[in-house]
């Protein structure tokens, strides 16, 4: 599911709530269970896996506080945190819109939502029934017997996929494509090569996110690049050096979109800033003409080249959304100086680009000073 699985995203909800101990009822200690396991114990918490609901009862006391998250479920978690942070309760949806999305019928009216807070004694009753029926739908229904109070959920949540019940393999992969569509906004296509990269980590975004090395291979391959791209500029070859740091801006781009779905899906995302990457392909910018030497005399080039820069950082900030992505293309940019370079035309290209930034910022009006009297 967008290179995560449902019970790594079911415990990141579960430290959010504060749980001390995670017990995970599975056949088995799989790979995926032991990456999730190392997780809790990161966090300073402790992990237990096992088979049957016969080894709750040695797990868990009376005196002991349980949330329940169902199999397959992901539920929204800030309205969970919201409805059970801080008391105990069972939650529910109107019977149609929870038995639809393939919820557990409660009663004629209502249907369990997946996640209840319980305590310990709720567990009593189990060992009182047959060893083959649902652990966890018997403790819903045991919380129930001991008053545990309904707390209807807005069907809204499974209307706009913020409340899920992932039951297959294929409706992960269905949940993941939907997941990157909606959290992998790609620029537009004043800005095309940055769209371009955009679209194609959409498609390849899942494969990537399920192998984690690749996310920082991308990025440290981008900055191989750019490093290439400034040797070749020293050693004279200005318009290979344009072309490789074209490669570079892909490379950057490429990661800045998987980092920015990283962040989305409550990952640890990278902690190297969006910021950070933009300066050293601007630096670049800078730095590949005055080290070729470009032009009779490279000084005539600083000038005009920081001013620039300078130009493109206030239009990020200032300018309109088509400026904003067009100032963040760093492959259309070196593109540009490439042909320009190969036409013996590079200075006068940077100035005319200069001038036109300037005429774009002066042109859109800054309504945010504008106040009455």
């Amino acid at each position: 599911m967008a290179g995560n699985t449902v019970i790594a995203r079911q415990v990141e909800m579960a430290l959010e709530l504060g749980c001390e101990r995670v017990i995970c009822l599975a056949e088995g200690l799989s790979p995926e269970l032991v990456a999730v396991q190392h997780r809790v114990e990161r966090s300073g918490r402790r992990f237990h896996a096992v088979s049957g609901r016969q080894a709750l009862h040695g797990l868990i006391t009376a005196a002991d506080e349980i949330v329940i998250i169902a199999d397959g479920v992901i539920p929204d978690e800030q309205s969970v945190a919201e409805a059970i942070g801080r008391r105990k309760g069972v939650l529910t949806f109107p019977v149609e819109a929870g038995i639809a999305a393939g919820f557990e019928r409660v009663d004629r009216a209502e249907a369990w939502a997946g996640v209840l807070r319980c305590g310990g004694a709720d567990l009593e009753r189990l060992a009182e029934l047959p060893p083959d029926i649902d652990a966890l739908s018997a403790l819903m229904r045991s919380a129930l017997q001991s008053g545990r109070p309904r707390i209807e959920v807005s069907p809204e949540h499974i209307a706009h996929g913020s409340w899920r019940l992932v039951d297959s393999a294929r409706s992960a992969r269905e949940l993941g494509r939907r997941m990157v569509k909606t959290l992998l906004r790609p620029s537009s296509w004043f800005a095309p090569g940055n769209a371009l990269v955009d679209r194609v980590m959409g498609i390849r975004a899942e494969a990537t996110l399920r192998q984690p090395a690749s996310v920082s291979f991308v990025l440290g391959g981008g900055f191989l690049a750019l490093g290439l791209g400034l040797i070749s500029a020293a050693a004279g070859f200005l318009v290979a050096s344009f072309a490789i740091l074209v490669c570079a801006a892909a490379l950057v781009r490429a990661w800045m979109a998987v980092d920015q779905l990283r962040q989305g899906l409550g990952e640890d995302a990278s902690a190297l800033r969006r910021d950070g990457p933009v300066l050293a392909l601007d630096i670049a910018v800078v730095a590949a003409p005055l080290l070729a030497g470009a032009g009779r005399d490279w000084t005539s080039l600083a000038f005009p080249l920081v001013m620039l820069v300078g130009l493109l950082n206030l239009a990020r900030k200032r300018g309109r959304d088509w400026a904003r992505s067009i100032a963040y293309d760093h492959m259309l940019l070196f593109v540009v100086l490439a042909v320009a370079t190969a036409g013996n035309r590079l200075e006068i290209a940077i100035q005319v680009l200069a001038m036109l930034l300037l005429v774009f910022l002066f042109a859109r009006p800054d309504t945010a000073r504008l106040t009455r009297a």
